[in-house]
């Protein structure tokens, strides 16, 4: 399976979720962040995982122009939606609130 990763990270934290997920994955996995050059072509994969960190309830504007620009292929593929948050970075021991101290 062929898998591709796009994601739009402002701090890095969604860019760590992304080469974590991306580690778990098989078969053969392209990260690719938005703004740093040509994306692959979605539709040359057979999965796509679409990562943004989210800011006041909304997602990066690349990312939101990304998901309409190719709306048709990802609609006819596996397509997952994720957004990151402190939990999927945090190296820390849990604390009492199970996420961790801060």
């Amino acid at each position: 399976m062929k898998t591709l990763i796009v994601f739009a990270s402002k701090y890095g934290a969604t860019a760590e979720c992304a080469k974590r997920i991306a580690a778990l994955l098989p078969g053969e996995t392209v990260l690719h962040r938005l703004g740093e050059g040509e994306c692959p072509a979605p539709e040359e994969f057979d999965g796509v995982i679409c990562g943004t960190s989210i800011y006041m309830g909304q997602p990066r504007k690349e990312m939101k122009r990304f998901v309409k620009t190719h709306a048709a292929a990802l609609q006819k593929q596996s397509a997952y939606q994720s957004e990151a948050n402190a939990v999927c970075v945090n190296k820390r021991p849990q604390g009492r609130n199970g996420y961790g101290e801060w």
